[in-house]
């Protein structure tokens, strides 16, 4: 999905702007998106911070996790495109996806069905959870910049 890139690079933000080691962020650089997500909800958790703002952040990072298991059946499936209609004229209207993992004889055959407003759907969402995540952090970031420097 397209949009992915967007959560990706915001986690990774999240992570450098919060984490007060550079370490903690090249090494995060490394991990796969869950556990970097896993990581930027703990850090978002050491804030200080409103408790609706955190909730906020926590049902986002829930969010993205979901898209993320979307987002792996995309990306690491052959897709096949198909049509309610018998006629197969126009636009599909899903995506077939065989899931290659559960294809072993050991396994129960899996295969995600995607109709494509759904699809649409969770792109756009991709797009407004990074655009919030972003708005979100920035405010998080100058909310803990000014509690330091009052410290002072």
């Amino acid at each position: 999905m397209l949009n992915f890139g967007a959560l990706e690079f915001v986690t990774n933000y999240g992570i450098y702007q919060l984490g007060k080691d550079e370490l903690l962020h090249d090494i995060s650089i490394l991990m796969p998106f869950t556990k970097r997500l896993k990581l930027l909800e703990q850090l978002i958790e050491r804030q200080v911070s409103p408790p609706q703002m955190k909730q906020q952040l926590k049902t986002s990072c829930k969010k993205m996790r979901k898209l993320s298991e979307l987002r792996n059946t995309v990306a690491h499936n052959p897709l096949v495109f198909g049509w309610h209609d018998p006629k197969e004229s126009g636009t599909p209207d899903f995506i077939y996806i065989p899931n290659v993992k559960k294809l072993k004889r050991s396994k129960a055959y899996s295969a995600h069905l995607i109709n494509l407003p759904d699809l649409d759907a969770a792109i756009k969402e991709t797009a407004s959870l990074a655009q919030f995540l972003e708005a979100a952090l920035d405010q998080l970031i100058k909310l803990s910049q000014q509690k330091s420097s009052n410290k002072r």
